[in-house]
């Protein structure tokens, strides 16, 4: 080989060397957020508002699931954004209970919301920071009604995933759900007494715009007696505990 066709040869060897760390350093492109999977896993497996938790421990679904949170790019709509919250929320809160199973509730397990991680669109987090920094400043308290926190006194596990099309429609449901569910609004007649979720009193602030823990129970209750009950303003309110059993 000639001088000059060796010393083309070693060029294209490095700029083939080159090229390659190139791609290889150069940062691929995050996949579009797709909350399909997670749907079909919530229909198979999420019956009356509680998931086969024992089912999914070791589900190769639910861990696909994880992986595909972990680098999907967070939507930039607010529709999108809060459904991709609340699935992230709900996807990262049964993987956790998968596997830690058999717990008996979200709080036997060291901590669970506040210091177990997660990775979510490629970056850390906690369940208390999505819902902290994420979902609550965007403002709208019938979160509270569709967050899954693998306890009777939270909200019901939706056997489907929330979709930003369907987003309203699906969060009115989980509120008039969780608001006529005696075990989070109840009221005693006889002792002019309005008892409530424990959730009102946590995050007393996110309700406030509608009025408070009666705002809200009023807007959604379905019974009209108790509507004119609450109207009439002559009430206490009680503070239920809350049911952390799974």
């Amino acid at each position: 080989m000639r001088r000059e066709e060796l010393a083309l040869a070693k060029w294209l060897a490095v700029m083939v060397v080159m090229l390659s760390r190139a791609w290889a350093a150069a940062p691929s492109t995050p996949p579009v957020y797709n909350a399909k999977p997670f749907d079909a896993l919530l229909r198979a497996n999420v019956h009356d508002g509680r998931p086969d938790v024992a089912a999914l421990k070791g589900s190769a679904a639910l861990a696909a699931c994880l992986d595909h949170l972990a680098h999907a790019a967070e939507p930039t709509t607010a529709a999108e954004r809060e459904a991709y919250g609340l699935n992230a929320y709900n996807a990262l809160c049964l993987a956790t209970l998968t596997e830690h199973w058999p717990a008996t509730s979200a709080v036997a397990i060291d901590g669970f919301f506040d210091r177990l991680e997660h990775t979510l669109s490629e970056r850390t987090t906690t369940l208390d920071a999505l819902e902290n920094d994420k979902l609550r400043p965007i403002g709208d308290p019938r979160v509270h009604c569709a967050l899954y926190l693998g306890a009777r006194g939270g909200a019901a596990l939706r056997a489907e995933a929330y979709d930003p099309e369907r987003l309203e429609v699906q969060l009115e449901e989980q509120a008039k759900a969780w608001v006529n569910d005696r075990r989070n609004v109840r009221y005693d007649a006889a002792n002019h007494l309005l008892l409530t979720s424990l959730l009102f009193r946590w995050y007393a602030v996110d309700f406030e715009a509608l009025g408070g823990p009666a705002g809200f129970a009023t807007k959604y209750l379905a019974d009209p007696a108790v509507k004119t009950q609450l109207a009439a303003g002559s009430y206490g309110i009680v503070t239920l505990p809350f049911d952390w059993s799974l």
